[in-house]
């Protein structure tokens, strides 16, 4: 695991000197050829994360709850309006109620990121941002799983907007930090006609 944290710490200082956006030095240190060690624990959550299926996800999400995690321009009132709204994902249109954006076609990845378990390790942001942990929050997790939202006519490096995926039992949910706020939701049941 020290490889990525030396590379972490070196592509950080390189964006703290303004290369911040560029996405092939953002995801460099998780893209390795040769892996990091990690104890039985973590690669049993890494292969969880591996197992998951995009399709898992397709449907409509309702954004059940809201939490402040940094400043932003939204405020309290605004993100609370949030709340009972939806996010969808299908393979026909991605739709967005937080950050408003519609995507036809929209392709879809999942990623799986180690999460930094070493007190003085700091993280790299991915797409200007850092990972719900560095904030406190689901601080348990081994692996911070990822669900990418990319549009067929982007370059195939410009993410459009992306989910981490966090486990509640049996319940795979989907959180979202937008604008120093998170918004978790989880996914509606459909009714049987």
């Amino acid at each position: 695991m020290r490889r990525i944290h030396t590379l972490s710490m070196k592509l950080f200082f390189v964006c703290g000197l303004g290369f911040i956006g560029i996405p092939s030095l953002q995801n460099a240190a998780f893209s390795s050829s040769s892996p990091p060690a990690q104890s039985s624990h973590s690669e049993s959550a890494m292969g969880r994360c591996k197992a998951l299926s995009v399709a898992q996800f397709m449907g409509a999400y309702r954004i059940d709850s809201v939490d402040r995690y940094a400043g932003g321009i939204t405020s309290k009132d605004q993100a609370n309006g949030f709340v009972g709204r939806t996010v969808e994902i299908s393979g026909r249109v991605f739709k967005s109620a937080i950050t408003h954006k519609t995507i036809v076609n929209p392709v879809y990845a999942i990623s799986c990121y180690p999460a930094l378990q070493t007190e003085g390790d700091v993280p790299i942001p991915h797409w200007g941002a850092y990972w719900s942990n560095f904030y406190g929050f689901g601080v348990n997790r081994k692996v911070i799983e990822v669900l990418e939202v990319y549009s067929q006519k982007s370059n195939a490096d410009a993410i459009i907007d992306w989910f981490e995926i966090v486990r509640d039992g049996n319940t795979l949910l989907l959180w979202n930090l937008h604008d120093g706020w998170l918004y978790r939701m989880g996914k509606e049941v459909q009714s049987k006609k």
